[in-house]
């Protein structure tokens, strides 16, 4: 059994404290697990989004996400894979905002680890989600615990002034989970590998007839639920046309558990405005078979929508009425925050 199982266990209850979530998570219990050099990094422009460095300053944070959010994180349901030196785990939640809003959400959380102790933490989430319910986080944090905060200070639109230089995660780990993949999964995650050398130009016969794929995000052309090979067609039309030459794929990560394979990807693209970008995200694919059945995405949602401002005309409304954020969203994109995926 390789460390990074051993350490499986304990690390689970971080996130099932009383077992399967029943109770709220202890966020506090974090900060046992990282080292005195822990280097954090969420992309977005909300309240613990951005840099932060060494125990102290997580702590720090910790103390404005009990702020924020008054009523903690409930984990209803986890993935978690586990490679070299990683654990990442895919979250589903439920916590309670300083508004009194109550909320969904789901994202994913990689750490790294040196020992027992995790050195970085990244974590991807539905970034624009995150801005609209915590609206208004600056004045309830205040400026001495803000101080700590890599975007308390930050001002905008644009947040995103230069994609070409928009931030990709930490790069300092030491490896994925290739080699830690469970033998019955080396099949599928060979296949995996060999898609993402060009996702554009790969046959879609790796995708079950009835997949669903899930973007999150409420204002960018992929955002929502794309189903069965036709919405996987539409997907990658659509994809053609906001960045019309097909992206570099720079690096991709790999892990797999039992049934799904994780892959973490970062690429660089051109907009159809001429836009040269900087782009990384996570997928999630759940196998049945040798098929993929549900394929999850988690991108950096607001950076998403600031740069691709405009995308209905590029689409066009042919094709674009059949996508799921083709309709323009009100002022309140997220109406009903428990409905959120």
């Amino acid at each position: 059994m390789s460390r990074m199982q051993d350490l499986l266990p304990a690390y689970r209850k971080l996130w099932e404290p009383a077992g399967g979530g029943e109770r709220a998570q202890r966020s506090d219990a974090y900060g046992d697990w990282y080292a005195q050099d822990i280097h954090s990094f969420l992309p977005g422009t909300w309240v613990i989004a951005g840099h932060h460095r060494g125990h102290a300053e997580i702590l720090e944070l910790f103390e404005a996400v009990r702020r924020v959010w008054t009523v903690r994180s409930v984990f209803h349901h986890n993935n978690y894979w586990v490679g070299e030196d990683t654990i990442c785990t895919e979250w589903f939640s439920t916590n309670g905002v300083f508004t009194g809003q109550r909320c969904r959400n789901s994202g994913l959380t990689r750490h790294s680890f040196v020992g027992d102790r995790a050195v970085e933490w990244q974590e991807y989430t539905d970034s624009e989600f995150f801005e609209e319910m915590h609206a208004g986080w600056r004045d309830v944090v205040g400026p001495e615990l803000g101080a700590h905060l890599s975007r308390y200070d930050r001002s905008g639109p644009p947040w995103y002034p230069d994609p070409a230089q928009n931030e990709w995660p930490l790069e300092t780990s030491l490896g994925d989970g290739r080699s830690s993949a469970p033998e019955g999964m080396r099949k599928r995650l060979d296949a995996s590998m060999r898609f993402w050398e060009a996702p554009r130009s790969a046959s879609r016969d790796l995708f079950a007839d009835d997949v669903d794929v899930h973007f999150q995000g409420r204002s960018w052309p992929l955002g929502g639920h794309h189903r069965g090979r036709e919405g996987v067609e539409r997907l990658f039309e659509v994809a053609s046309r906001i960045w019309p030459e097909p992206s570099e794929i720079v690096k991709t990560e790999f892990w797999a558990n039992d049934d799904s394979v994780l892959v973490h990807w970062f690429s660089r693209n051109e907009t159809w405005k001429g836009q040269p970008c900087r782009n990384s995200g996570w997928a999630v694919w759940q196998f049945a078979g040798e098929r993929v059945v549900r394929w999850r995405n988690y991108v950096d949602t607001s950076f998403y929508a600031e740069v691709h401002d405009g995308w209905r005309e590029a689409v066009g409304r042919g094709l674009g009425q059949g996508l799921p954020n083709w309709p323009l969203p009100g002022d309140v994109k997220y109406p009903d925050p428990m409905a959120h995926e």
